[in-house]
């Protein structure tokens, strides 16, 4: 299992980030603002926390990191994601900067 801050060093060391209170990373590409929350658990839910930051902060999409398992919709515009799904993930943000 990769260490939280391992995962989080990872995605921000492609972006300008934006430390917030409710999300562990906002970032912000091509002019819109995407976050990413890191669980340990193994099967993330969705919480309200999550539904307040992506109403609060405008976000287009949530992204919640977990150690492994499948990828999964929690919502329309979030999604649970494993760490090893994290590499394409930074590709498809790093295509929406331009």
């Amino acid at each position: 299992m990769i260490p939280r801050p391992d995962a989080l060093k990872r995605i921000a060391a492609e972006f300008r980030i934006h430390p917030v209170a409710e999300l562990d990373l906002m970032i912000v590409s091509g002019g819109k603002h995407f976050g990413i929350e890191y669980k340990y658990t193994d099967a993330p839910s969705r919480s309200r926390s999550m539904a307040v930051a992506m109403e609060d902060l405008g976000l287009e999409h949530l992204w919640v990191v977990f150690p492994e398992g499948p990828e999964y919709p929690l919502d329309k515009r979030i999604t649970a994601m494993p760490m090893k799904s994290v590499p394409r993930l930074v590709q498809r943000l790093k295509r929406k900067r331009r």
